[in-house]
């Protein structure tokens, strides 16, 4: 079984569409088997064919409305929802101008 040995801080832009892909299919898998699940239990519980399913953990690819699907089976919908969320900042000039909120004071 191959594992995701990818430190968490890693810049992700520096993978290619298809290395993406198949980091998403193999922590899928490594979820499944977390919860002792086959391959046609995960497709009974999202609802999705399983022929899809098993070229997804092959290949990688799958649609964004199947991936959801397995997501909210798997009970990992939350992590869906925060994946373009903005970067964590330290401090008020980290962020950027656009949303930058005003503080209070005169302005001069």
């Amino acid at each position: 079984m191959e594992t995701d040995k990818t430190p968490s801080n890693v810049n992700m832009t520096a993978f290619s569409p298809l290395a993406l892909r198949s980091k998403i299919a193999i922590k899928v898998r490594q979820c499944r088997l977390m919860n002792k699940w086959s391959q046609k239990e995960l497709c009974k519980r999202a609802g999705i064919n399983f022929a899809t399913y098993r070229i997804f953990e092959k290949t990688g690819n799958i649609s964004l409305a199947r991936l959801c699907q397995v997501a909210i089976a798997l009970g990992r919908s939350g992590e869906l929802l925060q994946l373009f969320d903005p970067p964590p900042v330290a401090s008020l000039d980290e962020l950027p101008e656009e949303i930058r909120i005003p503080r209070r004071g005169r302005t001069l």
